[in-house]
C-alpha cells in the first residue's frame, strides 16, 4: 500500500527540489550569455537576479526559460548541470533569486543549511508516508520512533555520511520538527522532548516500528530519486 503513496507524493517532492535547480539553470545560461555580450560578472549577476522575482514578469521569465532550454538542447543534450558548473566557475553568484538563498553557494554554512533542509523535507515526506500506510493511530513514542527510523532510512538512501554525533543531534531535531509540523507538540517541553527522543532511540519495544519506518523511507526516497 505504501508504494502507492510513493507515487502520489513523489511529484510534489521532486517538483519542490527541482524547481530551485531549474531556476538556477535558467539564470546560469543567461549569466553566461551576458558575459559573452561583454558584461562583467557583477553586471551579469545583477541581470539574472531579477528573473523569477517581482522585478520580472511572466513573459520575460517564459522567454528566459525557452532560451535556456534551446541552448541546453543545442549544446549539452538537454543537461542543465554543465551550465550551472560553468557559470559558477566564471563568477555566477545568484542561487535562487530570493533574499534568503542568494549567494548561498558562496557560504559553506548556508549550503549546509540548505542541504539539511532538503534532507528534512525528504525524511518528512517518508515519515508521513509510513504513518499513512500503517492505517492506525500511534502514540507519541511510536510517532517519534517512526520519525527517527524515517530519518535514518532517508539518510541511507541519499548516501549521506553523518557522524554518530550528527546522526544523534539531527535525528533528535527531526523528531521535534515532525512533532511540531504535524501538530502533536504544543508548548515546547524540553524534558518531554528528551524523554521521547531517548525512547525513540533506545527502546527495544520500539525497534520494530523504527526499522519498518526506515525500510519504507529508504524505498520512498529511492523511488523519488529515480522518478
Amino acid at each position: 500500500m505504501w508504494i502507492v503513496l510513493v507515487i502520489v507524493v513523489a511529484g510534489f517532492w521532486l517538483w519542490r527540489s527541482n524547481l530551485r535547480r531549474a531556476k538556477r539553470f535558467v539564470r546560469a545560461v543567461h549569466f553566461l550569455d551576458a558575459l559573452d555580450g561583454g558584461a562583467t560578472p557583477d553586471e551579469a549577476n545583477g541581470v539574472v537576479a531579477k528573473l523569477f522575482t517581482k522585478h520580472s514578469n511572466a513573459d520575460a521569465d517564459n522567454q528566459a526559460i525557452r532560451f535556456a532550454q534551446d541552448r541546453a538542447q543545442r549544446w549539452t543534450q538537454g543537461k542543465q548541470l554543465p551550465w550551472i558548473h560553468e557559470a559558477r566557475t566564471k563568477g555566477f553568484a545568484i542561487d535562487s533569486g530570493s533574499t534568503k538563498h542568494d549567494f548561498a553557494h558562496l557560504s559553506e554554512q548556508a549550503s549546509d543549511e540548505e542541504r539539511r533542509e532538503d534532507l528534512y523535507v525528504a525524511a518528512g515526506i517518508a515519515h508521513v508516508c509510513f504513518l499513512n500506510a500503517i492505517k492506525r493511530d500511534v502514540d507519541d513514542e511510536e510517532f517519534s520512533a517512526a520519525a527517527l527510523g524515517a530519518f535514518d532510512g532517508t539518510v541511507q538512501a541519499l548516501g549521506i555520511k553523518l557522524t554518530h554525533v550528527e546522526m544523534f543531534s539531527m535525528g533528535a531535531a527531526f523528531i521535534v520538527r515532525q512533532l511540531k509540523d504535524l501538530e502533536r507538540l504544543g508548548d515546547v517541553d524540553p524534558e518531554r522532548i528528551a524523554d521521547l527522543t531517548a525512547e525513540a532511540m533506545n527502546s527495544s519495544a520500539l525497534q520494530g516500528i523504527r526499522e519498518l519506518a526506515g525500510q519504507v523511507a529508504y524505498s520512498v526516497t529511492v523511488e523519488m530519486r529515480s522518478a
